[in-house]
This record gives structure tokens, sequence and C-alpha cells, in this order.
């Protein structure tokens, strides 16, 4: 693996949906990256713990698809987080690493693409 995304699992994306497949999805993923983001934005800031649980796990799932290792274990760590503490306020402080790491999937995953 090399920074925020391991080549090595697109290739096994790539093994098991065929080259175009894994292209279409890890494009795919790129385009709603930000809507995800949005989502769990939302959820942290209404202080909705279920919304925050259920859009980071949706992050991590396809962000362990596409090899982005960093961004998927920080959205696990959200989880763990919520789960640790039921009745500790979750706002949006609690996202901010996952944002940045995001945005530097966001980017090397584009030039892996392109």
């Amino acid at each position: 693996m090399t920074g925020a995304v391991d080549p090595d699992a697109l290739c096994r994306l790539a093994d098991d949906v065929g080259p175009q497949g894994a292209q279409q999805f890890a494009e795919r993923y790129l385009r709603v990256l930000g809507e995800r983001l949005e989502r769990l934005r939302q959820a942290a800031a209404d202080g909705d713990r279920p919304g925050v649980r259920d859009a980071a796990l949706s992050l991590a799932s396809s962000s362990t698809m596409v090899g982005a290792v960093p961004l998927a274990e920080e959205a696990y760590a959200v989880v763990r987080r919520l789960a640790a503490d039921p009745f500790q306020p979750f706002g949006a402080h609690g996202i901010v690493p996952l944002e940045r790491l995001a945005r530097e999937t966001a980017a090397v995953l584009a030039q892996i693409l392109h």
C-alpha cells in the first residue's frame, strides 16, 4: 500500500468484477464520496448517532473495496468511538480526521484512475 490507496485492492476488485467493473466502481466511489461525507456531516451536526453510524459504515465498506484503507479505518474508528460511549455527544468535530483523509483519498484515487 502506498499512501491513501492500496493499488492491490483495485487489482483484487478487478479480478472479482473485471477491469471495466472495477473502473466503474472506483469512478462512482469518487463521484459519491462528497455526498457520503455530507450525509455523515449532517448526521453529526444533528446529533443523529444512528445516522453517523450508518454513514460511517457505508463509507468504510466502500472505501475498503477501492483500497482506501486509511479512510476505511478512520470510518470504523468513528463507529467505535460512538459505541464506546453511547451517551457522549458526537458532533462534527468527531469527523474532522475523516474529512482530511477523504480529500487525500479522492486526489490519489483520481490520479490512479486517469
